[in-house]
């Protein structure tokens, strides 16, 4: 036993020494440090048919800040180290919406000889609610007018309902979702467009970001009268007849910048006489007119007509 405290004692004395001198400089307090750990948090184990409504999460997610103490390098591998506290809510909760749960440091696996000064916050209250699915209307948000000339005939949404999802107190009192503001007033033609939905908020998610919205645009349609305009007749080959009255007052209907273009050349009012024989007949005025122009009205409606005996008849049987 002797000759173990007294072999080689001076190298022992000088490891000893040099240990000590470790010690001190490490523990000395001109070396410690004291830092500031930003750790993230996870939540655990919330169950499928609920969803976290508190903590409400950053953008850059949860975190708690843990103040830790110790010898210099010792501190420098810990900020090296990745860490992150796990918190789980209960198994079953059942009724139960709200949890109080410690952060917990020996989560953290800090290296030997770091103290943990501070956990802020110590404890995470976690709250849930109910995730509920649900079918609303969608609104679109418009303003301006189009073009002169033209008017909104029609606009569909596609899809016109919107699959949302959220927490129970929200979806229950959402009615409709709204588009982002559509300016109709820079439409010259039918445009099928995309319009972004408005959010609802973080927690309630839509199973579309956008919808397609198609606007069609028509020309305005007006009225404009013709005082007096010439009556033909329309008749078979060979077939001869007079028509009374040979003019006639008549209002037309269309495309507004049509209408205020058209003069009494550019249409005609007419007698069939299809099918009609020989002799005097009442028969209704028609009109041809140009593309997307209606008659509206003509006084008088019907005119007189005497249809002669066709010509080619009568030749056929004088040659008999």
């Amino acid at each position: 036993m002797k000759e173990f405290f007294t072999k080689n004692i001076r190298l022992k004395l000088a490891s000893l020494l040099l240990a000590i001198s470790f010690e001190m400089y490490f523990l000395s307090p001109t070396n410690l440090a004291i830092e500031t750990i930003k750790v993230p948090i996870d939540i655990l184990n919330v169950p499928p048919s609920m969803m976290t409504m508190a903590p409400v999460v950053p953008q850059d997610g949860l975190h708690a800040d843990v103040r830790i103490r110790g010898p210099l390098p010792i501190v420098r591998q810990a900020l090296d180290q990745p860490h992150r506290f796990l918190i789980r809510v209960p198994e079953n909760p059942g009724v139960e919406r709200s949890f109080l749960l410690p952060l917990s440091e020996s989560q953290l696996g800090l290296p030997q000889g770091i103290q943990v000064v501070s956990i802020e916050p110590r404890d995470i209250e976690v709250k849930l609610e109910r995730t509920m699915r649900k079918e609303v209307p969608v609104f679109l948000e418009q303003e301006g007018s189009p073009r002169e000339g033209y008017f909104i005939e029609e606009v569909e949404i596609l899809p016109s309902k919107v699959v949302v999802t959220g927490p129970e107190s929200e979806i229950q009192r959402l009615d409709f979702i709204e588009t982002e503001l559509l300016h109709i007033g820079e439409l010259k033609e039918t445009r099928t467009l995309e319009v972004s939905l408005v959010p609802n908020g973080p927690r309630t998610t839509y199973e579309t970001k956008n919808v397609r919205v198609r606007v069609t645009l028509s020309p305005k349609q007006s009225e404009r009268s013709f005082d007096s305009v010439k009556v033909g007749i329309a008749a078979p080959s060979g077939v001869a007849a007079t028509v009374e009255p040979t003019r006639a007052k008549c209002t037309l209907t269309g495309a507004d910048d049509v209408l205020k273009k058209l003069s009494e050349r550019d249409f005609e009012l007419f007698a069939d006489l299809d099918g009609l024989g020989q002799g005097t007949h009442e028969v209704a005025l028609k009109a041809k007119l140009p593309t997307g122009v209606k008659l509206l009205a003509v006084n008088p409606a019907r005119a007189r007509v005497h249809v002669a005996e066709n010509e080619k008849k009568t030749e056929q049987e004088n040659s008999r």
